[in-house]
């Protein structure tokens, strides 16, 4: 994070936190960590955040359920600090794409608004538990059937002791991937077409 500085309280990641990323990114799974558990403090709060959200029923009626995950974008945005900061802490991505990600998101919920948001977690938490992993995947495969032909060949941007920088800007890049997961289904929603239930 820098030579003697450390991140403010907030922001910090936990004795806990910083280790078991750690071990996830060191066996090369994807850098995804549960927004339900992961947060501040979260020694101090070990708990499942919730979100709620209706699902319109046949009988013309409105059932609540319930999903694991931050309630709104400001507790995400909690969670995806301390996030942030320990995958830069770890020297395992620099900070822009980790930036730009989090821009994109806030200004996901911010143009479909509240009611969305649960569709919104959700496509996030996709992005980053699946989406990145099959981009690792593809660039891996690329490298290696690439190496049949050139010992050398390498993928312009990727490095593969630092994969997450790549790996995040490709999934940012993938506008259709974000089309049909959220930004359709959010603007169904949002003109109450369809609930969020239709959707998570």
């Amino acid at each position: 994070y820098g030579k003697k500085v450390r991140p403010p309280p907030a922001m910090e990641p936990t004795i806990d936190q910083l280790p078991a990323l750690n071990k996830l990114l060191s066996s090369r799974q994807a850098s995804y960590a549960d927004f339900a558990i992961w947060g501040p403090y979260s020694d101090r709060h070990p708990r499942r955040h919730k979100l709620q959200g209706q699902k319109f029923m046949p009988d013309g009626t409105f059932k609540t359920f319930e999903l694991y995950g931050p309630s709104d974008i400001d507790e995400w945005e909690a969670s995806w600090d301390v996030f942030e900061r320990a995958m830069v802490m770890l020297d395992t991505i620099d900070l822009e794409p980790l930036s730009a990600y989090k821009k994109h998101i806030i200004g996901l919920n911010k143009r479909l608004g509240p009611a969305v948001w649960p569709l919104v977690y959700q496509t996030d938490a996709r992005a980053r538990s699946e989406q990145l992993m099959h981009v690792h995947i593809d660039v891996l495969q690329e490298i290696i059937e690439g190496r049949e032909q050139d010992p050398a060949v390498s993928v312009p941007g990727y490095d593969v002791d630092r994969p997450w920088d790549y790996c995040f800007k490709k999934v940012l890049a993938n506008s259709v991937w974000w089309q049909d997961e959220v930004r359709l289904p959010g603007i169904i929603i949002a003109t109450k077409a369809k609930t969020v239930g239709a959707f998570v």
